[in-house]
Protein backbone atom coordinates (compact mmCIF):
# COMPACT_ATOMS: atom_id res chain seq x y z
CA UNK A 1 0.00 0.00 0.00
CA UNK A 2 1.46 3.61 -1.16
CA UNK A 3 1.53 6.15 2.21
CA UNK A 4 0.63 9.92 0.47
CA UNK A 5 1.32 12.59 3.07
CA UNK A 6 -1.22 15.53 2.64
CA UNK A 7 -0.01 18.57 3.60
CA UNK A 8 -2.98 21.18 3.47
CA UNK A 9 -4.33 23.26 5.58
CA UNK A 10 -8.24 23.87 4.57
CA UNK A 11 -10.09 20.83 6.31
CA UNK A 12 -12.71 20.23 3.60
CA UNK A 13 -9.91 19.86 0.92
CA UNK A 14 -7.94 17.64 2.79
CA UNK A 15 -11.13 15.75 3.47
CA UNK A 16 -12.04 15.83 -0.05
CA UNK A 17 -7.74 14.71 -1.36
CA UNK A 18 -7.95 11.73 1.42
CA UNK A 19 -11.57 10.71 0.45
CA UNK A 20 -10.78 9.86 -3.20
CA UNK A 21 -7.52 8.71 -2.37
CA UNK A 22 -8.48 5.95 0.30
CA UNK A 23 -10.87 4.29 -2.43
CA UNK A 24 -7.84 4.31 -4.59
CA UNK A 25 -6.07 2.15 -1.38
CA UNK A 26 -3.48 4.57 -0.10
CA UNK A 27 -2.57 4.97 3.28
CA UNK A 28 -3.24 8.83 4.26
CA UNK A 29 -1.20 10.74 6.72
CA UNK A 30 -2.16 14.43 6.92
CA UNK A 31 -0.36 17.48 8.30
CA UNK A 32 -2.84 20.71 8.83
CA UNK A 33 0.70 22.88 9.17
CA UNK A 34 3.92 23.16 7.46
CA UNK A 35 5.92 22.47 10.86
CA UNK A 36 3.66 19.02 11.25
CA UNK A 37 4.68 18.01 7.73
CA UNK A 38 8.23 18.69 8.08
CA UNK A 39 8.09 16.52 11.55
CA UNK A 40 6.04 13.95 9.80
CA UNK A 41 8.98 13.72 6.98
CA UNK A 42 11.43 13.18 9.23
CA UNK A 43 10.06 10.51 10.70
CA UNK A 44 8.52 7.98 8.04
CA UNK A 45 9.20 7.55 4.49
CA UNK A 46 6.16 8.42 2.02
CA UNK A 47 5.73 7.11 -1.32
CA UNK A 48 4.24 10.69 -2.62
CA UNK A 49 4.00 14.17 -0.79
CA UNK A 50 0.65 16.42 -1.70
CA UNK A 51 1.54 19.81 -0.15
CA UNK A 52 -0.60 23.30 -0.47
CA UNK A 53 1.91 26.51 -1.16
CA UNK A 54 0.21 28.87 1.83
CA UNK A 55 0.04 26.83 5.41
CA UNK A 56 0.87 27.87 8.42
CA UNK A 57 4.37 28.21 10.59
CA UNK A 58 5.95 26.79 6.78
CA UNK A 59 4.75 27.08 3.24
CA UNK A 60 4.81 24.63 0.56
CA UNK A 61 7.62 25.88 -1.30
CA UNK A 62 9.62 25.47 2.02
CA UNK A 63 8.27 22.10 2.69
CA UNK A 64 9.72 20.77 -0.67
CA UNK A 65 13.04 22.54 -0.28
CA UNK A 66 13.47 21.02 3.07
CA UNK A 67 12.43 17.32 1.50
CA UNK A 68 15.01 18.34 -1.86
CA UNK A 69 17.89 19.39 0.13
CA UNK A 70 17.88 18.88 3.98
CA UNK A 71 16.38 15.12 3.45
CA UNK A 72 17.76 14.60 0.05
CA UNK A 73 14.92 12.37 -0.62
CA UNK A 74 12.94 12.11 -4.41
CA UNK A 75 9.74 10.83 -3.53
CA UNK A 76 7.58 12.74 -6.16
CA UNK A 77 5.89 15.88 -4.80
CA UNK A 78 2.86 17.34 -6.20
CA UNK A 79 1.95 21.21 -5.09
CA UNK A 80 -2.09 21.30 -4.91
CA UNK A 81 -3.04 25.07 -4.71
CA UNK A 82 -5.15 27.48 -5.75
CA UNK A 83 -2.34 29.97 -6.65
CA UNK A 84 -1.43 29.88 -10.18
CA UNK A 85 0.77 32.77 -10.62
CA UNK A 86 3.40 31.42 -12.99
CA UNK A 87 6.56 32.61 -10.46
CA UNK A 88 5.32 30.58 -7.87
CA UNK A 89 4.57 27.17 -10.27
CA UNK A 90 7.89 27.79 -12.02
CA UNK A 91 9.84 28.24 -8.75
CA UNK A 92 8.19 24.72 -7.04
CA UNK A 93 9.30 22.94 -10.71
CA UNK A 94 12.53 24.45 -10.15
CA UNK A 95 12.82 24.02 -6.50
CA UNK A 96 12.03 19.76 -6.85
CA UNK A 97 7.99 19.55 -7.64
CA UNK A 98 7.10 16.88 -9.91
CA UNK A 99 3.30 18.26 -10.58
CA UNK A 100 1.28 21.25 -10.24
CA UNK A 101 -2.65 20.79 -9.36
CA UNK A 102 -4.64 24.10 -9.45
CA UNK A 103 -7.88 23.75 -7.21
CA UNK A 104 -10.72 23.63 -7.49
CA UNK A 105 -9.90 20.11 -8.80
CA UNK A 106 -11.62 17.09 -9.87
CA UNK A 107 -11.22 14.46 -7.70
CA UNK A 108 -10.96 12.03 -10.41
CA UNK A 109 -8.59 13.54 -12.11
CA UNK A 110 -6.40 14.20 -8.86
CA UNK A 111 -6.79 10.61 -8.04
CA UNK A 112 -5.68 10.12 -12.37
CA UNK A 113 -2.67 12.50 -12.03
CA UNK A 114 -1.26 11.02 -8.93
CA UNK A 115 -1.26 7.59 -10.23
CA UNK A 116 0.80 8.84 -13.34
CA UNK A 117 3.19 10.67 -10.95
CA UNK A 118 3.09 7.14 -8.97
CA UNK A 119 3.96 4.89 -12.20
CA UNK A 120 6.78 7.80 -13.29
CA UNK A 121 9.29 7.19 -10.21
Amino acid sequence: MKKVLIAEDDPLTSKAIEHRLMLDNFEIHTAFNGKRAIEMLKKEDYDLLLVDIHMPFKGGLEIIEFVRNELNKTMPIAVVSRIGISETVHKAFEIGADEYITKPFDPDDLSQKIKQILTKK
